[in-house]
């Protein structure tokens, strides 16, 4: 229709408006007449045939109530007959009662009715069921009403003892006053049939007809007509055909409803359709129906849709003959504007001529004058907005091809994600170093990419920081993976906001820093180094000290031996106990020694802040001038999150310092010494540099030295600044103090004035209150007895004949071996013997990781102790990831040494 003319157009549109617009009113009027006829039609037949129901309920009734009473009054009179015996003497009341109760119940009725009797009381003198003669039975319902009643007809439920369900029963009741007997004569309804005046019934029907062929019907379930007005007999010998037949079976089947079928009747050609509304007259089994043929009901339909017809043609032919002359009104003048326009010239068209009317087309065509005025004029500034246009587009492309170019080859990863942190773009860089490609990227959630996914913590990190970003603040966090090679990113996630402030992109950005975090690490490795070196002289008068009290002792033990001298044993005892104590404490500086110099990853954990502090004031006693006086003020307990070993250098390099401040830095001539004072407090603190605000740990070290000015102190955590004398101190103390701090989301304020002291605040944030001892390595004093034997392979002739004792001493068998080849072969013959092996780390021949191997090849499930002077060896972890049962660390006390025996024998630890 589309390349139709407007006058086309014009008539086909308007034709069929008016075709649709007659169509649909039609079809509106006839569905509602017909809807409306329909609900008048079943309306008509459902009355019918409930007003058949209700005659022949009413004709049943008023047959059955007759009957009834007619025997209720019939044994009235012989009950009064034999009460007036009773009065003349012939019979005392009991046997007139007596007799009249078997009198009454010979008496029967239908194929299960009967008499009985109650009085006003509900008691029952008589009834044919012995177990309801002489009860009471005034709780049912038509009982209490046949006692206000005493006479009359009452219909009411019932149901026998072994029966299935209720049925509709009837009574008819009389009084005799002298005994108070309200004698009832009752049967099922179902049981009168054979009362129902059946030619009252269809004289009745006969004048009934619905429509022009309609009529009622009654037939019983068994297939008797009851009432038809063509059909007798029953219906299997009425002469019917096969679809009569089961259309009869259908509405006895049916009972209750509407049913449709199709129907001829006698002297008819065709079948035709019909409707027929049933009810179902359970006490008589009889089916009643009202019957008509649906072209009958629906005649005046059919006239309806002839007018119609008539109608539909008539305003057709006017609206062919309308449209057209409208059509042509409105097209001629339309013609000769296409006639104008169609041999003008595209960029130079002329203004219409010619006469119009001073109706829309006049005014289109005024309005095209001014349309073609304008567009003319906009020709010329449109030629030169396409070239400004070109050129820009080129300049834009340009730009956009700069900017691929550098963000493809940034040295940087970035990743420009939506506010879902699924990646809409990805730089090569990023893709390079896992081998990508942007397909296997672009879409998904950031966290779920290859750079993040094989690591829960980056993560975790990934997500808090997303969090972060799409609040609309920059997030930035270090991760360090493993996945491609060991390196350290520094990545940040900035958000992206559109006018209204809301998210719409965020991008991610990570720079490598490993060179930076080694060089870091390397530099607080050598701070390390250099704080055990400025504490090295004081450990070191420390440890001769207690070498000095062990040998003492010891040689005071072989001069009275030498001279003969009797011990006593209290004496005895008293030397072992100091050579004891000061031998642990030779062990405890050893340690403190290795914990302070050893080389880690930071490692975030619950510890305990007291004893950090602790262990840092038992090494600067050890170790300080004896002029400096340490005073410790904390509570019981103070949880953090932190690395234990990087917090212990933080303080310890803060307390040389204030140390240094108070003895060697003090000019010539002052005397040194002084207090070093170290306080913990709890305290709320403001959102500050970059942390959130909070509860945090106040760790406040205070010392009365030299003190700093103001310009000292602007510069104090700049790398290699110092103010000690040259070859002293490498500067890299409080800057390593200030990156650990950070990395712990704390902070440091530092107050100090020349001449008085200096004061360091460390603030840390409050961690939970479960803690764990990093630092104390307790054990029991408690000897654990044992039983088997015990292969112990150590190089030291000392350490294997002291281990030998001790394990002898628990109730062990020892095997010795003085090298790790020696041990193999001893163990391959007493495998099966040996339960554990104590093994030492560092031997000649065969070092302890080549011989644990060997032993698990003899035997895979072998339980190895390690032994060692030094725990943080990478060689101990890898054995111990490798299937060793447990490390006990030199020198080991018996105690200590029982302990990790038994506890090596328990474990089930198979690799």
């Amino acid at each position: 229709m589309w390349r139709f003319s407007i006058r086309n157009k014009l008539f086909v549109s308007f034709s069929l408006l008016v075709l649709i617009a007659l169509s649909a009113g039609f079809y509106t009027f006839y569905s509602t007449t017909k809807t409306s006829l329909t609900s008048s039609i079943h309306s008509e037949l459902n009355n019918s045939t409930a007003l058949i129901a209700n005659l022949v309920q009413a004709v049943a009734a008023t047959s059955i109530e007759n009957h009834l009473k007619s025997i209720a009054e019939t044994q009235l009179a012989m009950v009064s007959g034999v009460h007036e015996e009773y009065l003349n003497g012939r019979y005392t009341e009991t046997e007139a009662k007596s007799l009249a109760a078997r009198l009454l119940l010979r008496q029967d009725i239908g194929s299960s009715g009967y008499l009985y009797c109650f009085d006003s009381q509900g008691n029952v003198p008589v009834h044919r069921d012995k177990q309801v003669q002489g009860s009471n039975v005034l709780a049912h319902h038509f009982v209490r009403e046949q006692v206000r009643l005493k006479t009359g007809y009452i219909e009411y439920r019932w149901k026998n003892p072994g029966e299935a369900e209720e049925r509709d029963k009837v009574l008819y009741m009389t009084y005799f006053k002298p005994w108070d007997w309200i004698i009832s004569a009752t049967a099922y309804k179902s049981e009168f049939t054979y009362l129902i005046d059946i030619d009252n019934i269809s004289k009745a029907l006969a004048p009934v007809t619905f429509s022009d062929t309609g009529y009622p019907y009654i037939i019983s379930t068994t297939g008797d007509y009851i009432y038809h007005p063509r059909l007798t007999g029953n219906l299997y010998n009425s002469g019917l055909d096969q679809l009569s037949v089961n259309t009869f079976e259908e509405i006895i089947h049916l009972k209750q409803g509407t049913i449709y079928y199709q129907w001829q009747n006698p002297g008819e050609d065709a079948l035709r359709e019909k409707i027929s509304i049933i009810n179902y007259l359970g006490d008589y089994g009889w089916v009643v129906g009202s019957s008509a043929y649906l072209d009958d009901l629906y005649r005046p339909l059919t006239r309806i849709q002839q007018t119609f017809l008539l109608i539909f043609f008539a305003y057709l032919l006017l609206v062919l003959f309308a449209s057209y002359g409208l059509s042509t009104l409105i097209t001629n003048p339309l013609k000769s504007l296409i006639a104008h326009f169609k041999d003008q010239a595209p960029i130079d068209v002329q203004p219409i001529t010619g006469r119009f009317s001073h109706d829309e087309v006049g005014k289109l065509a005024g309005y095209l004058n001014q349309f073609i005025d304008k567009l003319n004029e906009h020709h010329q500034a449109l030629t030169t907005e396409i070239s400004e246009r070109k050129r820009s587009e080129k300049a834009l492309r340009e730009s956009e091809q700069t900017f691929h170019t550098l963000f493809d080859h940034s040295f940087q990863f970035i990743a420009l994600l939506d506010p879902d942190c699924r990646v809409c773009k990805i730089n090569k860089t990023a893709l390079n170093f896992h081998n990508l490609t942007e397909t296997e990227v672009l879409g998904k959630i950031f966290w779920n990419t290859p750079w993040w996914s094989h690591s829960e913590t980056l993560v975790t990190q990934l997500k808090d920081a997303t969090a972060i970003a799409r609040t609309g603040e920059v997030a930035r966090f270090e991760a360090h993976s493993t996945a491609v090679r060991e390196i350290y990113l520094d990545v940040s996630l900035k958000p992206v906001l559109d006018d209204t402030d809301q998210v719409i992109y965020i991008v991610a950005e990570a720079r490598d820093v490993t060179d930076v975090r080694r060089a870091e690490l390397e530099l607080q490795q050598a701070q390390k180094m250099e704080s055990v070196g400025t504490l090295a002289g004081g450990i070191a008068h420390d440890f001769n000290n207690i070498l000095a009290g062990i040998l003492g002792t010891i040689s005071l033990l072989k001069l009275k031996r030498d001279k003969g001298q009797s011990i006593p044993e209290e004496t005895l005892f008293k030397h072992l106990d100091t050579v004891s104590n000061t031998a642990l404490r030779a062990k405890d500086i050893v340690n403190q020694l290795l914990t302070l110099s050893r080389k880690h990853d930071l490692q975030l954990a619950s510890v305990d802040l007291r004893r950090i502090i602790e262990h840092v004031c038992q090494i600067a006693g050890n170790s300080f001038d004896k002029s400096v006086r340490i005073e410790v003020q904390t509570d019981s307990s103070i949880p953090v999150h932190a690395d234990a070993s990087s917090l212990e250098q933080v303080f310890l390099n803060i307390c040389i310092n204030a140390a240094h401040a108070m003895t060697i830095m003090r000019p010539k001539g002052e005397p040194w010494g002084g207090i070093l004072s170290i306080t913990v407090d709890k305290t709320f603190v403001e959102s500050k540099t970059g942390n959130g605000a909070g509860d945090f740990w106040r760790v406040s070290i205070d010392d009365t030295g030299v003190g700093m000015d103001d310009a000292t102190l602007e510069q104090i955590f700049v790398p290699f600044f110092t103010t000690k004398p040259k070859g002293t101190s490498s500067g890299l103390g409080l800057a390593m103090v200030y990156n650990i701090i950070k990395q712990h989301q704390g902070f440091i304020d530092v107050q100090s004035k020349k001449g008085i002291g200096s004061t360091f605040h460390i603030y840390l944030p409050v961690g939970q209150q479960e803690t764990r001892d990093s630092l104390s390595d307790d054990f029991k004093e408690t000897l654990e007895p044992g039983e088997g034997l015990i292969l112990v392979i150590d190089d030291e002739e000392l350490i294997r004949n002291n281990a030998n004792e001790m394990l002898t001493a628990c109730g062990y068998e020892v095997l010795m071996a003085q090298n790790g080849e020696e041990g193999v072969a001893l163990y391959q013959k007493h495998h099966k013997e040996v339960r554990a092996v104590l093994l030492d780390m560092v031997m000649p021949v065969m070092a302890g990781k080549e011989t644990f191997h060997a032993l698990k090849t003899i035997n895979p499930k072998v339980k190895v102790l390690l032994s060692s002077g030094f725990r943080h060896d990478s060689r101990v972890d890898e054995i111990l990831e490798a299937g060793a049962t447990g490390f006990i660390q030199k020198p080991y006390p018996l105690y200590s040494l029982s302990s990790a025996i038994k506890n090596a024998l328990q474990l089930q630890k198979v690799p």
